[in-house]
């Protein structure tokens, strides 16, 4: 298992998310009140317990996804542990949360953050962004709609120099069918 294992492992943190956006399913099980998500919440002790797992010892790269990974009592916690085990981490975020926690994620080592920029995070993204950045320096993500494309590309563009301004370090987009 030390020479074939697996170089980046994608870790669900959470099935709650703080948004409800209609494309994805992870909103819904806070506003449904489902109680299932405390079975499926990463904790400290069931990370260590996958990584002790011989598949996972040699991971370079542990992807902390969700939900909102930032729901997560653990989280830095979490990536304290991989840096120690040596493994770079990732995540992505609506950054509802992120300006309290910024400070302890990056003392926690984490090696890179991306927010993704939606119509509903806009005003805490507007507000929160510049000191995010001047604290670690975050990555943005912006999903494209096709009518957006097509009846406001001047949005696109304003979404662009917005990330740019406030210091982020870079802008992807994903299409959404």
């Amino acid at each position: 298992t030390g020479r074939y294992t697996p170089q980046i492992a994608c870790l669900f943190m959470t099935d709650r998310c703080n948004l409800n956006c209609g494309y994805c399913s992870a909103g819904r099980i806070l506003s449904e009140g489902r109680a299932e998500w405390q079975e499926n919440e990463a904790t400290l002790e069931k990370v260590k317990r996958i990584f002790s797992n011989p598949w996972f010892r040699n991971v370079l790269l542990a992807d902390l996804m969700g939900g909102e990974p930032l729901l997560v009592k653990d989280l830095d916690r979490i990536v304290a542990y991989l840096k120690d085990e040596g493994c770079l981490t990732n995540t992505s975020t609506n950054g509802l949360l992120l300006a309290e926690r910024i400070g302890d994620l990056k003392r926690a080592g984490i090696s890179r953050i991306n927010i993704s920029l939606y119509d509903a995070n806009r005003m805490v993204i507007e507000r929160d962004l510049e000191k995010i950045n001047q604290i670690f320096p975050v990555h943005a993500t912006y999903v494209l709609v096709r009518s957006e494309v097509e009846k406001a590309p001047e949005k696109i563009l304003k979404i662009a120099r917005f990330v740019r301004e406030k210091g982020c370090l870079s802008l992807r987009f994903f299409m959404y069918r």
